[in-house]
């Protein structure tokens, strides 16, 4: 009996023994779990941390740089956000929206993503004039400033103007055949059918060319006003071309608008983009064919005559002219005078009473003649104070022949000087 309650006694020992093993081996494994599911939130948490130092990284270099619109460009976020981080730091351009993600992926994976709106000063249109435009030429607008995306199409801008735009000749606005820059996403959709002109005249316009009675081409593209235009030739240009009487033998100086496209060409050669140049200016043929292949070189090219007349004499429908970049053309303080445009080609089309534009010609300070091919855009504001109305009065711009161009805004990206306001999407900013 006694060696009975022994061995019962061991027994219980023993199954007490067993259970306290097996409590304490699914107790162990219960804390090893928690260890693992400690150590997995804390990778996810530095992940997070991770992602959120890139994305914060992105968003403070995007609002202090000094062309955020460039911000779906590569190279654009400096290697602090990224490989110092260790995350993928992107931006994707839909129009005016921006999309950045930020993304860390390696022992854990964690993704963030914000919309940004950046929107420029500037207004719209392929075509910007605050000159009075009179066209003899036919218009071919082979991809407008898309506008605004309204989930049927877009709200294409072809031309905007001021005061007075009055086409006789054919005007096809093509619609969006192609990206009018490499980052431009159509969503396949095409220009409205109420935002896409076929046909002739004035009579055939559509919603594509919008009258802006307050628009002032300069100061909504350099953020500046006419007052202190100075400021922008000498602060932002690389090079300024003046027409003197008695040049000093300096690369940058011409006498005679006839001669300034071999100053323009100078500077082209020498890498120069953008070009102020301050006098009149006739840039033709062989001189015309230079300059657009320079333009070509240089990834675009921004050329601005200010305070003088401007005429163009491309040759006619050679491709290999496509011109890159913007023209424009700025007058403030010039006091038009007709007799300047004596000793130019554009005289002898100007100068005679048979022209087909009549009384135009006696205000006219810009002349195109010949087949302009351009893949950017054209902005002209050409004005001068008349005391006699005491307000200033737009000066005239005449096209003769034929006028083709291709939108591109990465060219307007590119030299839009005026300010930019980076904006977040209501809808997509919550905390971290």
């Amino acid at each position: 009996m006694q060696k009975q309650r022994g061995l019962t006694t061991l027994l219980v020992t023993t199954m007490i023994l067993l259970i306290s093993s097996v409590l304490s081996l699914a107790s162990y494994k219960n804390v090893f779990y928690q260890i693992k599911r400690t150590q997995n939130e804390v990778l996810a948490r530095q992940a997070h941390w991770l992602a959120e130092g890139g994305m914060e990284c992105g968003l403070t270099t995007i609002f202090n740089s000094p062309n955020p619109e460039n911000a779906h460009q590569p190279g654009f976020f400096p290697n602090g956000c990224t490989t110092g981080l260790g995350v993928d730091l992107v931006a994707v351009k839909d129009a005016s929206t921006y999309e950045l993600t930020s993304q860390y992926i390696d022992r854990a994976k964690a993704t963030l993503k914000k919309s940004i709106s950046i929107l420029s000063s500037g207004k719209s249109g392929a075509i910007q004039t605050g000159s009075n435009m009179y066209a003899h030429s036919s218009l071919a607008i082979y991809n407008p400033e898309p506008g605004k995306f309204t989930g049927e199409g877009w709200q294409c801008v072809a031309v905007r103007y001021r005061d007075k735009y009055e086409p006789t000749a054919s005007i096809a606005n093509y619609g969006l055949l192609a990206k009018p820059d490499p980052s431009f996403d159509n969503k396949g959709k095409d220009c409205l059918a109420s935002h896409k002109t076929m046909g002739t005249g004035i009579e055939a316009l559509k919603e594509d060319f919008v009258h802006d009675p307050s628009m002032s081409p300069f100061e909504d593209f350099f953020g500046v006003s006419d007052q202190q235009h100075n400021q922008v030739r000498d602060d932002y240009f690389d090079v300024v071309i003046t027409e003197t009487t008695s040049p000093s033998g300096n690369d940058f100086e011409y006498s005679g608008m006839t001669n300034c496209s071999a100053a323009i060409l100078e500077a082209l050669t020498k890498g120069h983009e953008k070009i102020w140049v301050e006098g009149s200016c006739e840039v033709a043929g062989v001189d015309f064919e230079n300059v657009a292949k320079e333009s070509q070189r240089l990834d675009g090219v921004l050329i601005l005559v200010h305070d003088g007349l401007f005429s163009l004499f491309p040759n006619n429908g050679d491709k290999s002219e496509k011109y890159n970049g913007l023209l424009f053309h700025y007058n403030v303080d010039y006091q038009y005078d007709f007799s300047d445009w004596e000793g130019s080609k554009a005289f002898d089309h100007l100068n005679h009473p048979s022209s087909v534009f009549g009384d135009k010609v006696d205000l006219a300070s810009y002349y195109l003649h010949g087949s302009l091919n351009i893949n950017g855009g054209v902005i002209l504001d050409a004005k001068h104070y008349d005391i006699s109305v005491q307000k200033f009065v737009s000066q005239n711009a005449l096209l003769f022949d034929s006028f083709a161009l291709t939108y591109n805004g990465s060219y307007f990206d590119k030299f839009e000087g005026g300010p930019v306001t980076v904006k977040w999407m209501q809808g997509t900013w919550h905390d971290f």
